[in-house]
């Protein structure tokens, strides 16, 4: 199996075949359902992608809370590439950067991820089609990152200094 590893010390990436001994790291093949969730992809999953879905549906269908239609979601979990790019961000947002700071992280680390196969890269991105969550626009889309990085930090800002350290110290469960 491989694993994404993250630098924590210049926020780079890496992905080995071996099991990392320390840092934060991702597998690659995550088990997509019923799954105990890390804090980091908690938050990820239920404090951004979810509002961030319902923003989208709000713009692209303005007259449903007219007609009190709700739009109901189960979204999959986030992918290991969203994960590592979240764990960036949230260092970032611990260390007091900025967006511009924090952006030629994240780039680098999805073009070193998409060299690897793990990351959709600018190819992927071009697919008209999605079943679910178009994930890949996360992966190559510099507005949809920044909103990413604006909605993390938003939550930081709520959260207490225990539970930040909890996010930033927390471990991605393998296939169980």
């Amino acid at each position: 199996m491989k694993y994404i590893v993250v630098n924590e010390n210049n926020l780079t990436v890496d992905v080995v075949d071996d099991y990392p001994e320390s840092g934060f790291f991702v597998p690659t093949e995550l088990k997509p359902l019923h799954r105990k969730l890390s804090p980091l992809e908690r938050m990820v999953y239920y404090d951004f992608l979810y509002p961030a879905r319902y923003e989208e549906d709000k713009i692209k269908y303005p007259g449903l809370k007219q007609k009190r239609i709700h739009i109901k979601y189960k979204l999959i979990e986030p992918p290991p590439w969203m994960i590592a790019m979240a764990y960036i961000m949230w260092e970032g947002i611990m260390q007091g950067l900025t967006w511009d700071a924090v952006k030629p992280m994240v780039w680098s680390a999805m073009a070193k991820l998409a060299s690897f196969g793990v990351a959709p890269g600018r190819e992927k991105a071009e697919v008209k089609t999605h079943v679910s969550f178009p994930w890949a626009r996360y992966g190559t889309d510099e507005k949809k990152q920044r909103d990413m990085f604006i909605g993390l930090k938003r939550i930081y800002m709520k959260m207490s200094e225990h539970r930040r350290r909890g996010v930033a110290n927390s471990v991605i469960a393998e296939n169980s």
